[in-house]
């Protein structure tokens, strides 16, 4: 049991970690599919091996890549929150900051100036109604300064993204590629593959979508089609309960069973 997705999916992480069985011998079943990306983080975060079957592996600078373009074309709370998600943004608090988000529903734009929407707006009915009447602003107050403290860290870079302007495609993509690799504070040999995907991805790309009307849809796609060069066959079976169904197993993780 946890008190949120998140701190499942690091629940179940830190047990593969601790624990002597094979990961070859364990399938995770998410039955929430929206908890994949967070468990995916980790599993790549701390080098667990797994695959989903005939599908290579991913990388969380894929994922990044698609998260800033996914927020720029759409600036929801939903893709803030996925963005944030990603373990390559270095935060403080990645957990208080989401639980901020969600608490209060903001976007992009409610988050490039210093959080203050506790303090200023607390008479308001809308924020009085999401704080729960009359139960006190303190514990809200605690979880606005530790969201600025993280959001902090990374506003430049929203407002980078912000300013991003998808109509000039020219300009935006190599303008998005330095966003990008802004979030690395140092390579690795598997970040180094990536970022040179997604950078012959744009350039491969680019004569062709330059003509289209509407380029992203394709750009999106091709994006997410990138892979590891490596074919993952060993390692646990990150799965749905769809395709949950797997012989000659020792231990299955069923997460999400509160959805």
């Amino acid at each position: 049991y946890a008190n949120n997705p998140r701190s499942e999916a690091q629940a179940c992480v830190q047990m593969l970690l601790s624990d002597p069985m094979p990961y070859d011998q364990q399938v995770i079943v998410c039955m929430d599919p929206n908890l994949e990306a967070q468990l995916e983080s980790f599993l790549i975060q701390y080098q667990i091996p797994y695959f989903r079957v005939n599908e290579r592996k991913t990388t969380l600078a894929f994922r990044l890549i698609q998260d800033l373009l996914n927020l720029v074309q759409v600036k929801s709370n939903k893709n803030l929150i996925r963005l944030i998600q990603n373990d390559l943004i270095k935060m403080d608090d990645r957990i208080s900051t989401i639980k901020y988000l969600e608490t209060f529903g903001f976007d992009l734009n409610e988050v490039l100036k210093p959080l203050t929407h506790v303090k200023t707006q607390i008479e308001t009915t809308t924020v009085k109604s999401t704080l729960g009447g009359d139960r006190g602003t303190a514990p809200f107050e605690r979880l606005e300064k530790k969201a600025e403290k993280s959001l902090s860290a990374i506003r430049s870079q929203l407002t980078q993204l912000d300013t991003l302007d998808s109509d000039h495609f020219e300009t935006f993509l190599p303008r998005l590629f330095d966003v990008f690799l802004s979030f690395f504070d140092g390579f690795t040999d598997e970040d180094i593959e990536s970022i040179n995907k997604i950078k012959s991805v744009f350039e491969n790309a680019y004569p062709y979508l330059k003509t289209m009307k509407d380029p992203y849809p394709v750009l999106s796609f091709a994006l997410s089609n990138l892979k590891h060069s490596n074919p993952q066959t060993g390692g646990l079976i990150l799965t749905d309960i769809k395709h949950s169904m797997i012989p000659n197993k020792k231990r299955i993780f069923l997460l999400s069973c509160t959805q």
